[in-house]
């Protein structure tokens, strides 16, 4: 049997009459997956290398998953082994610490979480960034819209300093609605 390495790490073998063959090269391993099992493998299997090594194909170093989410599993408890010792402990999404699942606030996929006091500075430092972006906006807008007042104009209500025409407001059937403008500048997409 013809064998050669694919860019990726795996040996393919030339069997052109195999079922999964692709121009007539296959997977070593998943030659020797079936030879184990005495069968062909369902399509949805995957092959797992418990060591890793992609060109490993010892039988006692291949486990066969049903399916590709199950594949992934055995991944993500073999990160956590390798982490911290315990299989089933979750990596924290924001100090990448792995801890017990009770420990962390899960996200709804179950395979990941956050530790309070992370998010928690997470959260403080990115109000902190965004109150900055806003104060450096607001005085940017004050001088980009700030133009002599016409009598038809009036101050923004968002306070930056600018000036807007008042626009009368109307009602669903278009009526105009006493007393009622529009007083955002054209900044601002909220409306009063």
């Amino acid at each position: 049997m013809r064998t050669r390495q694919h860019s990726q790490g795996y040996i393919l073998a030339y069997l052109p009459a195999h079922s999964r063959a692709s121009r007539g090269w296959v997977y070593e391993h998943l030659i020797v997956a079936e030879r184990a099992l005495g069968r062909p493998i369902p399509l949805t299997a995957h092959v797992h290398h418990v060591n890793e090594l992609r060109n490993d194909n010892r039988p006692i170093n291949l486990v066969i998953c049903e399916s590709v989410t199950y594949h992934r599993l055995l991944h993500q408890r073999m990160r956590a082994w390798r982490a911290c010792g315990q299989s089933t402990w979750l990596p924290c999404d924001y100090c990448g610490e792995h801890d017990n699942p009770s420990n962390l606030y899960l996200h709804r996929n179950g395979r990941s979480g956050r530790h309070l006091h992370c998010h928690t500075a997470y959260q403080k430092a990115n109000t902190e960034h965004i109150n900055a972006r806003r104060r450096k906006t607001s005085a940017l807008h004050a001088k980009q819209f700030a133009i002599a007042p016409q009598p038809n104009m009036t101050a923004c209500a968002c306070g930056c300093g600018g000036a807007t025409t008042r626009i009368r407001k109307t009602d669903k059937r278009k009526n105009y609605v006493k007393g009622a403008y529009y007083v955002y500048c054209h900044g601002h997409a909220r409306r009063k």
